[in-house]
């Protein structure tokens, strides 16, 4: 984060929580600048291995291996959906990785400075080292008035990144695993070995709802197969519901596995099925979370640091902040040539922030 002349603040928000223990541990058993470089490369690249093989393997198995025998005559339509699925992740995911690099300050600021009201643009640009052509107004006595001073005359308290060594914006957060100024950051995400950003939030979002459903679609066939296969296998002594429980529950499944009462395919659709409905189940949360941040014109960040209005009036304005224009078409294929919607408002309360308290 940038460092201010107030100090910084320590974070509130569970996943900055857990990334500042883990860069503190870190930190002591990784002495070297190189070690910490290698370990944050490590935690970054295997959080997204676990992630693309998690959110694809498992849903793809359950539909291939149980498509055909849950659902004869029926199988191509599982079949179709699943290649839809699968294309949504991967295209989201290349975008998501395509455009993290607009979330850096340095682009907002250049392509949507022009949003910005003359004496505010005119004085951030300057702050920061841009090259700008000062007006001046020249008074009935002869003299000359600076016309590029700013309405917001708190500005001149702009948080100044020495990391960057520049004058950022206050709703932007320099990240200590990135090493640049994000714009509007929601988190680092470990699992995209980078930042969730205004640039790439859609992409984001739209592969949570993707999983989620993935998941959810492999989990159902599982457990229809589970349920019906029920019928051919029975074993008197411990009776239909206790092995209908058996085949549902993954540690009971493997017990009946161990002892020689199930079946091995039996227990990896059990064990895949309740893998699938708890990823599925984070998935959902994180989604729905997300959205209500983003309905709240906030990000995580400031939904657990509520220092600043939030963004645009309406929940179709903050949409399109995010998705751009038709925002619901996003869902069926990632729109990525359509750039984000900002109006002067909600560009002055991104790139001048002033503090609820001022």
């Amino acid at each position: 984060m940038a460092d201010m002349a107030s100090g910084e603040q320590p974070p509130r928000d569970p996943i900055s929580m857990c990334f500042h223990e883990v860069m503190y541990y870190g930190s002591m058993v990784l002495k070297s600048e190189k070690k910490r470089r290698l370990g944050m490369f490590c935690l970054n690249y295997f959080g997204t291995f676990v992630m693309v093989v998690g959110s694809t393997i498992p849903p793809f198995t359950a539909l291939y291996s149980l498509a055909e025998i849950a659902f004869p005559g029926y199988d191509w339509i599982l079949w179709y959906i699943s290649y839809f699925i699968f294309a949504q992740l991967w295209m989201n995911f290349i975008c998501f990785w395509v455009y993290h690099k607009n979330n850096r300050v340095k682009y907002w600021i250049e392509n949507y400075n022009h949003l910005l009201p003359e004496p505010e643009r005119s004085y951030i640009m300057a702050k920061r080292g841009d090259k700008i052509v000062i007006k001046t107004t020249t008074n009935s006595d002869g003299s000359e008035e600076d016309d590029n001073q700013p309405l917001l005359t708190d500005l001149e308290a702009l948080p100044y990144c020495t990391k960057c060594d520049n004058v950022i914006p206050r709703r932007s957060h320099h990240c200590k695993v990135c090493d640049v100024c994000v714009l509007r950051k929601d988190h680092h995400c470990f699992l995209f070995a980078t930042c969730v950003g205004l640039a790439n939030e859609r992409y984001f979002l739209v592969y949570l709802f993707y999983v989620a459903l993935a998941c959810f679609i492999g989990a159902a066939c599982a457990l229809y197969w589970l349920y019906f296969e029920l019928n051919s296998f029975n074993v008197g002594f411990i009776g239909n519901s206790l092995l209908r429980f058996s085949k549902i529950h993954p540690l009971v499944c493997v017990f009946f596995w161990v002892i020689g009462y199930e079946t091995f395919f039996n227990t990896f659709i059990s064990l895949t099925m309740s893998a699938l409905y708890a990823m599925g189940g984070m998935a959902t949360g994180y989604f729905g979370f997300e959205m209500y941040y983003l309905l709240n014109g906030q990000t995580m960040h400031d939904f657990y640091h509520p220092n600043f209005y939030p963004d645009g009036d309406t929940a179709s304005d903050r949409l399109r902040l995010v998705f751009g224009n038709y925002w619901f078409l996003n869902f069926f294929f990632p729109l990525f040539w359509q750039k984000t919607v900002m109006t002067p408002s909600m560009a002055k309360n991104i790139l001048c922030a002033i503090p609820k308290e001022l």
